[in-house]
C-alpha cells in the first residue's frame, strides 16, 4: 500500500512539473514573439542548464554560450551580470536587483505564475509590447 502511494505521488509530481514546464515554455514563446516580432531567430542565453534546455525546444531561438552575443538573456541566479542584451529574470528578488536594466520577469510565487514588465526599461530599449501584454506592464517592481 505504501509503495502505491509513493508511486502515485511521484507520478503526480512528474505530471505537474511537466505541465508547469509546458506552460512556462508557452509564456517564453509569447514573450519572445512580442519583444522581437520581426526577428526570425532570437539568440538566447541563460545561466540555467534547465532553462537553456527548455528554450532550445522553441523553433525561433538559437542558444548562445556568450551573453554578450544574446538578444535575450534569461537570468535565474547571476547577480553580477553586465551585458547589453534584453535582460529577463526568473524571480522577484532578481527583478529588484536588476530594476535598472531588466525589462521584466516571469516567476512562480505561491504556486502562481507572475509575468511582469517594467515600463521604464522597456522605453529605454525602445521596446513596445502588443495590447495583450499591456496589463503586465508596471512602473516599478
Amino acid at each position: 500500500m505504501m509503495k502505491k502511494v509513493f508511486l502515485l505521488l511521484v507520478a503526480l509530481t512528474i505530471l505537474l512539473f511537466g505541465k508547469n514546464e509546458s506552460f512556462e515554455l508557452r509564456i517564453y514563446n509569447q514573450v519572445l514573439h512580442a519583444l522581437f516580432p520581426h526577428k526570425e531567430v532570437v539568440k538566447v542565453w541563460s545561466d540555467s542548464f534547465q532553462k537553456r534546455k527548455m528554450l532550445a525546444r522553441l523553433h525561433n531561438t538559437r542558444l548562445t554560450s556568450d551573453p554578450k552575443n544574446a538578444d535575450f538573456l534569461l537570468v535565474t541566479k547571476s547577480e553580477n551580470l553586465n551585458v547589453n542584451g534584453v535582460l529577463f529574470v526568473t524571480s522577484y528578488h532578481l527583478l529588484k536587483h536588476y530594476k535598472k536594466s531588466a525589462i521584466g520577469g516571469f516567476y512562480w510565487k505561491k504556486g502562481r505564475p507572475n509575468l511582469l514588465f517594467l515600463r521604464e526599461n522597456l522605453q529605454k530599449r525602445g521596446l513596445h509590447l502588443p495590447k495583450s501584454f499591456q496589463k503586465y506592464i508596471e512602473d516599478r517592481p
